[in-house]
């Protein structure tokens, strides 16, 4: 299990529910997730969901198609700051349909790495370093 999944809560077994999952077979997410977009080829896109390696565009109507490779820029807004922080990364589309585009990127530079991590865990909630 990855530090990430412990500090969030997530991994592990999954436990007996009483609630039944949503439609798309997760359990209920936030709808975005706050302050972090992808600009892609002009367009710039909200972030549903994200994780150390992954993230969900929803609604996606972009030309990307599976399998192939991209270079985009995560927009990260910090309160306080009037210019979102710009992190060059490259990515590969692992699915596109009509709950949207999950991608795989590649990790950053450590420095920008880490400002994502912690960004993603404020927005998630979890005290990071």
């Amino acid at each position: 299990m990855s530090w990430l999944a412990k500090l969030t809560g997530g991994g592990g077994r999954a436990k007996a529910s009483t609630q039944s999952p949503s439609p798309a077979g997760r359990n209920d997410r936030p709808s975005e997730m706050a302050g972090i977009k992808v600009a892609i080829d002009r367009h710039i896109y909200s972030v549903a969901d994200m994780s150390i390696r992954t993230f969900l565009i929803q609604p996606y109507d972009g030309d990307l198609i599976p399998k192939q490779k991209f270079g985009f820029k995560f927009l990260l807004d910090k309160s306080g700051e009037s210019n979102p922080v710009t992190i060059f990364c490259q990515g590969y589309v692992r699915s596109v349909d009509e709950n949207g585009m999950l991608a795989i990127f590649r990790q950053p530079q450590p420095v920008f790495q880490q400002m994502l991590i912690n960004h993603i865990l404020q927005v998630k909630g979890v005290k990071g370093r």
